[in-house]
Parts: C-alpha cells; sequence; structure tokens
C-alpha cells in the first residue's frame, strides 16, 4: 500500500467529499432505509391544515411513532398523509387532533387509538374524528377579521337609539349606565382608524413571531443551556468554597497545634535580639578598627608578590640603618643583616 504522501490527493479529496455526502444524504433519509422500522401509511380528512407542514412529528399519548409526509387539497377538505410504526396499532375510531407544540403556532398531529379494530394499513381517518386547534396567530387574524367587519357608525347609532328608548322608560341609574355605553361606542367610532391601524400591526408581529418560530425556540434551547452551565458553575464554586474552608481548618488546627513552639521560638528571637542590643556598642568600635585593618593590609599586598614592612622609625636610628646597608654586614646597634 502506498504511503499518503505518494498518493492522489485529489482523488482522496473526492472520494472523501463524496463520503460525507453519502453520509449526509442516509441521515435525511433515515426513516426510508430498508433497515429502518418498518412504517405504516394512513391518511386523515381536515377541515383546516393551517400550521402543518410536512415533516411534523405524529404522536401517541406524547410519543412520536411517525411523521406527516404530505398535505393536499381535496375538494373543500385537505387530506394528510403519514406513515406511522407498523408496530403502533391503531383502532378503526381512531381520532386526530392538531396540537400547538410551542406558543409561536408550531404544530404536530396526535393520534387517540380507540376501538378494538384495527385500522386497516392505507385508511383515512374522516373528518368528524379530526378537530383542530387555535393559536395565537390565528386568533389575531381573526379578531382583525372580525373587527374589520364591524360598521362602527351603525353601531353607534344603534346604541344611540337604544339610549333614546331606554332613558325615558328607565331609572335614573340605568339611564346613565345606558348614556356610559352610548358614549363609549362614540368613542370608539371616532378612533375606527387608530382601531384598524391597531389590528394591521397586531396582525403584523403574528405574522413575524411566525415566521421567526424556529429562531425563537432555538433561542429558548439555548437560554436553557445557559442556565444548565451556570448551575455547573454553581456547583463547582460551592466545592471550591467547600475544599477553601476545609483548608482553613486545617490550617487552623496547626497552628494551635503548634502554638507553643511558636510562643518558644518568639521567646529565642526576643533573646538574640536583647543580646544584639546589649553588645551594639562593642561593635560599633570594632568596625573602624576592622576597616583601618582591611586598608593596611591592601597597602601592604598591592606591591605584587611580596608584602611590604612598615616599621617605625623611631626605634632604630637613620644612621644605624644607613651603616647597615653600606658594610652589607651586622650593624653594630641592630645587628641587622642587609643582603
Amino acid at each position: 500500500m502506498k504511503a499518503f504522501r505518494e498518493q492522489n490527493h485529489v482523488a482522496v479529496a473526492l472520494a472523501a467529499v463524496a463520503m460525507l455526502l453519502l453520509v449526509v444524504a442516509a441521515a435525511l433519509n433515515f426513516s426510508k432505509l430498508p433497515f429502518s422500522a418498518p412504517r405504516t401509511s394512513y391518511h386523515a380528512d381536515l377541515a383546516d391544515a393551517s400550521g402543518l407542514t410536512k415533516g411534523d412529528p405524529v404522536t401517541v399519548a406524547g410519543v412520536r411513532v411517525g411523521t406527516i409526509t404530505g398535505l393536499r387539497l381535496r375538494g373543500d377538505h385537505v387530506q394528510l398523509d403519514m406513515q406511522v410504526r407498523s408496530s403502533q396499532a391503531l383502532g378503526r375510531l381512531t381520532t386526530l387532533n392538531v396540537k400547538v407544540l410551542s406558543l409561536l403556532g408550531q404544530e404536530y398531529v396526535q393520534l387517540d387509538p380507540l376501538g378494538p379494530p384495527r385500522l386497516q394499513p392505507g385508511a383515512t381517518i374522516a373528518q368528524s374524528r379530526t378537530f383542530g386547534t387555535h393559536t395565537l396567530v390565528d386568533t389575531l387574524t381573526n379578531l382583525g377579521v372580525e373587527t374589520g367587519q364591524i360598521d362602527s357608525q351603525a353601531l353607534a347609532q344603534a346604541l344611540h337609539v337604544v339610549d333614546q328608548s331606554v332613558t325615558a322608560s328607565t331609572p335614573a341609574q340605568t339611564a346613565a349606565v345606558i348614556d356610559g355605553v352610548g358614549r363609549l361606542s362614540q368613542i370608539i367610532a371616532d378612533r375606527q382608524d387608530q382601531l384598524a391601524q391597531l389590528v394591521t400591526e397586531a396582525k403584523q408581529v403574528a405574522a413575524t413571531l411566525s415566521t421567526h418560530s424556529g429562531q425563537l425556540v432555538t433561542l429558548v434551547g439555548q437560554s436553557n443551556l445557559v442556565l444548565q452551565v451556570l448551575q455547573q458553575r454553581q456547583a463547582d464554586i460551592h466545592q471550591l468554597l467547600s475544599a477553601v474552608q476545609d483548608l482553613a481548618g486545617r490550617v487552623g488546627a496547626i497552628v494551635t497545634s503548634k502554638q507553643s513552639d511558636l510562643s518558644q521560638l518568639l521567646a529565642n528571637l526576643d533573646g538574640v535580639s536583647a543580646n544584639l542590643a546589649k553588645e551594639s556598642g562593642a561593635i560599633t568600635s570594632a568596625i573602624p578598627l576592622v576597616a583601618g585593618f582591611a586598608t593596611y593590609g591592601a597597602n601592604a599586598a598591592g606591591s605584587g608578590p611580596y608584602a611590604d614592612i612598615h616599621v617605625l622609625t623611631t626605634l632604630f636610628s637613620d644612621g644605624a640603618i644607613a651603616e647597615c646597608a653600606k658594610n652589607g654586614g651586622p650593624a653594630p646597634a641592630t645587628g641587622c643583616n642587609v643582603p
């Protein structure tokens, strides 16, 4: 086998890319692979399939058992195609409920397998046994539609007529309440444009939330991860503080047990300090003498390998020294020999 540096690097790179693409394709179509769990196809008729998309999960009692494989319009209703694990038994009276996965509008399908006779593969759950749900987006949309259909001027006129009709035949307090309702309807009629703008902006906010629902769900998941990391760091800090507290206790115990030895050591140090203070005068006097001796020693040895000796001239006369040097023999008074 050739070494890696001797092989064709381009061919190796292409083979690696092909293998990576094959792995990705297998991961995306894992449910269709022959060794995956066998699945059975079913259908369901829904009056409204808004919010559902291909790939959404199909669950039974909160456990995912399948996936939505398609949605198509059939006349006045929608046909939903799904694949469910063959091991999951579905009765003939099985009901389908559209549930909300998050507050942002993501939905999924929940099956309730009812009825002893087993539902045949490829069977369709009738529309009478399928139920939808309402999301925040649907509610705001319906509110905008219903509010936009109200004729505020006619409503204000009707309430005004009711106010005039009832005021003449009702007590004063009831008349005041109805008069207040009439004034409120008049205010609503005067602010119709602002209310319509408010509803429109609310619809835009709902549409934006629906568009970015996946990102918001991801953000919530990441915040949960951050919380877990903070909790782990809290545990680490707690363990560190416990270790520091234990170390402080051990150091305190050591100091307490060695307190007598430390006291003796401090007492010895006090004695040494007292002796040094007592002898400080003698040490001060000795320093100049040592300094002078060092100076003379340096002068004596500075001429080379020999030392110069200085003798006080008061002990010998100049004539005796000269006589010794002239005769080359012992001087009469000193007895020195000059070489």
